[in-house]
């Protein structure tokens, strides 16, 4: 007979148990976080003040983000980490993680071609 194991979700905020997982973005990335009831309705709440005061967008198409292998490949690990310092300096929004967007790895190469 098969055996089912129950693994609690544990509330990100405060450590208590979760009762759900919530989804949200700023300036175009996505985050997924467990929260209990209570925390995500304050979430919802905080977040619904600002957005009433926002205009909703249709979500961007993420064609220009580097997926494929031959891309991935040419831009090795170290120099991910640096595009990622360049671009943060330099006012380019990319995330901490991911996949970098072409005009990011491109602007990063064109400054540093320049040297």
């Amino acid at each position: 007979m098969g055996k089912r194991k129950s693994v609690p979700l544990i509330d990100d905020l405060d450590g208590t148990t979760a009762d759900e997982t919530v989804e949200f973005g700023l300036d175009g990335l996505l985050y997924s976080i467990e929260l209990s009831s209570a925390n995500a309705e304050a979430l919802r709440r905080t977040v619904e003040e600002w957005a009433d005061r926002g205009r909703r967008v249709r979500a961007q198409q993420r064609r220009h983000l580097v997926r494929a292998d031959p891309w991935r490949k040419q831009v090795s690990g170290q120099e991910r980490v640096q595009i990622r310092e360049w671009c943060h300096a330099n006012g380019y929004r990319v995330g901490r993680r991911g996949p970098l967007p072409f005009e990011a790895v491109d602007a990063y190469r064109s400054a540093h071609s320049q040297r």
